[in-house]
């Protein structure tokens, strides 16, 4: 059954076919060009995907309080 299920799966997400997560206008809005993927899931059917600033990304993660306040907060983008 695995071999079976490689197979499919390979055919329908084929590394020559990339796959879309995001449309054209999210990708390409003038907001979010400096910000990049840091973590993606996929559960039950569902795919999430969080963004974040290059800033926001690359800062540590034992950063004192006072740095990351002064940060922009993320904003989700619902649909």
């Amino acid at each position: 059954m695995e071999i079976a299920l490689r197979t499919i799966f390979g055919k329908v997400f084929a590394k020559e076919r990339p796959v879309k997560l995001l449309p054209d206008s999210i990708a390409a809005h003038p907001r979010l060009a400096d910000a990049r993927a840091v973590q993606a899931t996929c559960a039950e059917g569902w795919f999430a995907l969080a963004l974040a600033t290059t800033t926001q990304a690359e800062a540590p993660a034992g950063q004192p309080a006072a740095e990351r306040a002064a940060a922009p907060p993320l904003r989700i983008l619902r649909r």
